[in-house]
């Protein structure tokens, strides 16, 4: 058993079991089974401070097959049953290798042994190959971004094509706070508007849920642990081995919150409450993209653009 930074002997703040967990800002001491019911409730209270579910009858829950996105479904499949909310699940195939394959094997696990109906996606069905030598060279993108790009595209199409309402994806609260003081510190204070809990949707755009907001990613591995769920704790083979400052500041959130704890949790909070609604960001408008039909603000959008330009069209 583990506990973060206490005896082991320690007992739960509610029961006698063993601690495995400690909620340091909050001076919670639990076992397992209130660790669990702990982080299940805290996503319930996002999912109800924000009305993440409401007038969403089907809901697209994204699994890559991580511990943040496996923890998600987990949730989400125990929450969703208790509201008569239908779900159906999405994993997306990059076809990078042993890395992809161990990803959608794990996500159809989790999928099958929930009992969920899903589908799987693969790059190559929409004319994306990540390991193509020159890709960086003719999108002008590293592999991460045109894998991003394509990943939201496909999840949006599949939800449309599913009548999906809603997006639910596995961020947690340090991808959030990682993202949300890199663009502060780059002065691209627009994006901080997409960080938000839930995005709403908008003509042909479904609604981005992030459940996990409030959950440390800390959290959500003893979570997969003790639950004895499979995961994937791979690093992506095409992940960048330079440091770059996305990586520094996520280092930073990090050991802010291991040194303060509830310091990012309360970050993120302002950021939600205070920072975003104080932006005057101008609203963005879509369009309709001319090859695909989907929302662009251009004429083309710009998962079509990468593929214009792997197919040599200009």
């Amino acid at each position: 058993m583990i506990v973060r930074g206490r005896d082991v002997r320690a007992r739960c703040t509610f029961c006698n079991e063993e601690a495995i967990y400690i909620v340091k800002h909050r001076k919670l001491r639990l076992c397992r089974e209130h660790f669990i019911d702990y982080v299940k409730t805290e996503v319930e209270n996002t999912i109800y401070r924000f009305e993440m579910l409401k007038n969403v009858k089907k809901l697209l829950i994204a699994v890559s097959g991580g511990k943040d996105s496996v923890t998600m479904l987990h949730i989400l499949h125990q929450i969703c049953r208790e509201l008569g909310t239908e779900i159906l699940g999405l994993t997306i195939d990059t076809e990078i290798g042993e890395f992809s394959r161990k990803q959608v094997e794990t996500s159809v696990q989790v999928f099958k042994s929930l009992g969920i109906p899903y589908r799987v996606e693969r790059f190559s069905d929409y004319g994306i190959d990540l390991l193509r030598p020159d890709l960086e060279k003719i999108t002008r993108r590293p592999p991460c971004s045109v894998c991003g790009i394509a990943k939201r595209y496909i999840m949006n199409r599949v939800a449309l094509e599913e009548n999906c309402q809603a997006i639910a994806t596995g961020h947690n609260m340090i991808d959030i706070a990682q993202y949300a003081i890199a663009n502060i510190l780059t002065g691209s204070l627009e994006y901080l508007t997409k960080l938000l809990p839930k995005v709403e949707e908008g003509p042909r755009m479904a609604r981005r849920l992030r459940p996990l907001y409030f959950i440390d990613e800390k959290e959500t591995k003893l979570y997969v642990e003790t639950v004895k769920l499979p995961y994937v704790a791979d690093r992506c083979p095409l992940s960048d081995s330079r440091e770059t400052m996305q990586d520094t500041v996520r280092a930073l959130v990090r050991e802010l919150e291991d040194r303060h704890p509830g310091s990012i949790r309360s970050f993120v909070d302002k950021l939600v409450r205070r920072i975003i609604p104080s932006l005057k960001v101008p609203e963005e408008r879509y369009g309709t993209c001319k090859i695909c039909g989907m929302p662009s603000k251009g004429e083309v959008c710009s998962f079509c653009r990468i593929r214009m330009l792997l197919r040599g069209e200009t």
